[in-house]
């Protein structure tokens, strides 16, 4: 048994009941995901729940280490109903755990599931350790966006603690913070702002203000109320969450690194740019010390710091960063990298700023000049002297933006072309002996490093069609009128044939199509065998075979519930940017139709219909 693997043992448990449990009596077995931080216990008597998930958008964030931290005990404990049951219980959330470390969820999946049935046969369905193999499967089906089976575990889990332990117990403060979690993700805000108040009420009145999963809380309900529009409560919350993590001496861990990040951004938001300049001029300090000046997180922090101080008129450092942050991403990444083409645009639009904001020659400047030691008429000279130099800088910073967007705009259509090519690639793989579309799908090591990260098309079009905006401005600035019309409906033709239906569902139903079929093509393929152990290949009859496939068939439909729920809320998220991005386009459309610049080529009536037409407001 010493040799056997985790799974066999696990096996083992089940045929022989009895046999495992010497080996998870002597500790505390923690049930936890890659990207989940849910502590449960395994010990007859401890067991706890730690930082819950983090339900940002697309932004998941470490445990700190909390040394204070203890497990948090139980009361008095009932007699297991079945010793057995509660063995397996232990092994069966531990491979759970493994098994999600390992990225092999359909079998993680399964044993969570009898973890739950092991902790009601061997505690009780009313007992906290069932709670606990509640959370943990809800845990697991909201990371995998299987929201509708998550939801019902939640709500038992916090039912059986509040009964147990009433509304004034850490544990059930633990649970709240999960389905606040959970609510959070699916942007039902106030649902999600009432759990987490509940949390942070009770932790408050548990914990005291300087936990870290006080601090945790704040941190959650905080992004909450940013997105409900509650900015000063949100930003009072992020900075106190930020204050017990300092005082508790963690300041300078990533989690706490990532807390400023989402901090700074809120302020830069708010207009109190000096305050964010400070926290990003800190994070970048911690990536130099930590990462090096070659990382691409260097690039990001020096990026983020610049936008900082082009908001101060502090041009000159902010070019530095800029131009460290693209060589740093031409290194990393390589000279045609779509990340390589964000940073040319940006330093361009600093050019574009700086160029606006050039220190113009004033008239009470030129009226003092006018009388000088050298008389009258030599001060005239020198004003215009200054004024001829100030155009002259102003131009130069125009130009070099319009040569920048210009080598960011190619960047960015060659990785949309690409974006392109690898999507009709994927719908019409090849059947001959390269191994079709699982071989496209797993590549070789040679084709990794161009495979790596590809960008989706709809993503691809919106960065053609951003730089398209920034060429335009940059063209309007360097009196180019006609160029920049041109841009600006060639941004909006390249969203319009990239959206045709206009519509989160239109977006999010292609890509699940193209999805399902993948799915369908690999459960072909697997339907066969092909993927099953090679144990099962020895002998293992036909039922096994047909087991083994009805398994297939019930991951590959979990997998295709899962992505058409992810496929939705991007789908969402990328309309809303596409529309955002439409109305800029029109609205600087507009503005060149009204000019006196147009000379008559844009229709101001029309390009107001189109505003309408695309429901941009007034």
């Amino acid at each position: 048994m010493a040799s056997a693997s985790r799974a066999e043992f696990a096996q083992a448990a089940v045929d022989r009941p009895g046999t495992a449990s010497g080996w998870v009596g002597s500790g505390v077995l923690v049930a936890a995901f890659a990207t989940a931080s849910v502590a449960v216990a395994a010990a007859t008597t401890q067991w706890s729940l730690t930082e819950a998930p983090r339900q940002q958008q697309g932004q998941n964030e470490e445990t700190e280490p909390c040394s204070e931290c203890g497990d948090v005990q139980l009361g008095e404990q009932p007699v297991a109903a079945s010793s057995s049951a509660t063995a397996k219980w232990r092994v069966f959330t531990d491979l759970g755990r493994d098994l999600v470390q390992q990225g092999r969820l359909s079998e993680a999946e399964r044993y969570f599931k009898k973890a739950v049935e092991m902790a009601r046969e061997g505690f009780g369905a009313e007992d906290p350790h069932t709670a606990s193999a509640c959370n943990n499967l809800a845990e697991f089906y909201r990371l995998r966006r299987r929201y509708d089976e998550a939801e019902p575990l939640y709500q038992q889990a916090l039912q059986i603690l509040t009964q147990a332990y009433g509304m004034h117990d850490v544990r059930v403060a633990s649970s709240l913070h999960n389905l606040g979690g959970f609510y959070l993700a699916r942007r039902q805000l106030d649902r999600a702002a009432d759990c987490y108040e509940q949390a942070l009420r009770m932790k408050l009145e548990v914990l005291g203000t300087g936990h870290s999963e006080t601090s945790n809380t704040m941190y959650h309900l905080a992004e909450v109320r940013w997105q409900q529009g509650q900015r000063q409560q949100a930003v009072k919350l992020m900075e106190q969450s930020l204050e017990v993590m300092e005082a508790q001496g963690v300041g300078a861990t990533p989690g706490c690194v990532r807390r400023r990040g989402r901090l700074a951004e809120m302020l830069l938001e708010e207009g109190q740019v000096k305050d964010a300049e400070q926290l990003l001029r800190s994070i970048l300090a911690y990536v130099e010390s930590t990462e090096g000046l070659e990382h691409a997180s260097h690039a990001a922090a020096a990026e983020n710091l610049a936008l900082a101080l082009q908001r101060q008129g502090l041009w000159d450092e902010a070019r530095q960063l800029m131009h460290g942050a693209l060589q740093t991403r031409s290194t990393h990444a390589g000279a045609r990298h779509p990340a390589v083409a964000l940073t040319l645009r940006k330093l361009a639009e600093l050019e574009l700023a700086a160029a606006a904001a050039a220190p113009a020659v004033s008239p009470a400047q030129a009226v003092a000049g006018e009388v000088t030691a050298a008389g009258p008429g030599a001060g005239g000279a020198l004003v215009a002297a200054e004024r001829e130099e100030v155009e002259s800088l102003r131009d130069r910073g125009r130009q070099q933006a319009v040569s920048i967007t210009q080598e960011a705009l190619s960047i960015a259509q060659q990785a949309y072309q690409e974006s392109l090519d690898w999507q009709r690639r994927v719908e019409q793989p090849q059947d001959s002996g390269s191994g079709g579309l699982l071989a496209w799908l797993r590549p070789s090591k040679p084709q990794l490093s161009a495979l790596r990260r590809p960008q989706r098309p709809d993503a691809a079009a919106l960065d053609v069609a951003r730089c398209l905006l920034t060429l335009s401005q940059a063209h309007t600035a360097t009196q180019q009128a006609e160029a920049a019309t041109r841009d600006l409906e060639q941004a909006l033709q390249v969203l319009a044939v990239a959206f045709p239906l206009g519509a989160p569902d239109g977006a999010g139903d292609c890509e699940q199509q193209q999805q399902q079929q993948q799915q369908q093509q690999q459960q072909q393929q697997q339907g066969g065998g092909t993927a099953a152990p090679a144990e099962s290949s020895k002998g293992g009859g036909s039922n096994g075979g047909r087991t083994q496939q009805s398994g297939q068939a019930e991951v590959l439909a979990a997998s295709a519930a899962e992505l058409s729920e992810r496929d939705k809320l991007r789908a969402t998220r990328v309309e809303k940017a596409r529309h955002e991005l439409s109305c800029q386009l029109l609205a600087e459309l507009l503005v060149l139709a009204q000019g006196a610049a147009a000379g008559g080529q844009l229709d101001a009536k029309a390009v107001r219909q189109r505003l309408a037409q695309e429901g941009c407001g007034a």
